[in-house]
């Protein structure tokens, strides 16, 4: 069993710091075979999909959000991501060839990702003036690299 889920970013930052030192580089995440592998850099209740991008999540987050009440959300997205070797047109258009109908339904902008600090931004941003968020709630962003084991904090709102 883990420990207590931490209060706020704060707290997730401090214990990766204490994880990273005796951790580095010992996993690695791929686009292929994440579910089978799994991992623990923070005990924190986690919503997963692709990129970590928020618009995908939006339902998950908003649900949490508003039934449960959460003060704080924390967005990560780490190093060596499988979006970063694909552009949003490429996803686009291979959703879209499989079904139009619902590739039309799916908010797919801003899938892939070219600059990290500039995803998390968008996408702490992107929470941050959504409808179904709670404006009292805090939204941090964080940048896990995979190769060290260390979260750093992007941006916080």
């Amino acid at each position: 069993m883990g420990l207590p889920a931490p209060n706020s970013s704060e707290e997730v930052l401090e214990r990766n710091s204490e994880y990273a030192v005796s951790h580095p580089g010992s996993y690695h995440f791929t686009a292929e075979n994440f579910k089978s592998t799994t991992r623990t850099i923070i005990d924190l209740p986690v919503v997963r999909c692709a990129g970590g991008r928020a618009r995908l999540a939006i339902s998950d987050i908003a649900i949490l959000n508003t039934l449960i009440g959460i003060n704080e959300i924390i967005l990560i997205h780490h190093t060596d991501c499988g979006l970063t070797h694909r552009s949003t047109d490429y996803m686009r258009e291979k959703i879209e060839a499989i079904s139009p109908l619902e590739a039309q339904k799916m908010d797919l902008e801003d899938l892939g990702i070219i600059d990290f600090e500039a995803s998390i931004n968008n996408d702490v941003s992107w929470l941050r003036n959504h409808p179904l968020i709670k404006k009292e709630t805090k939204i941090t962003g964080l940048l896990y690299d995979i190769d060290t084991g260390k979260l750093t904090k992007i941006a916080s709102q």
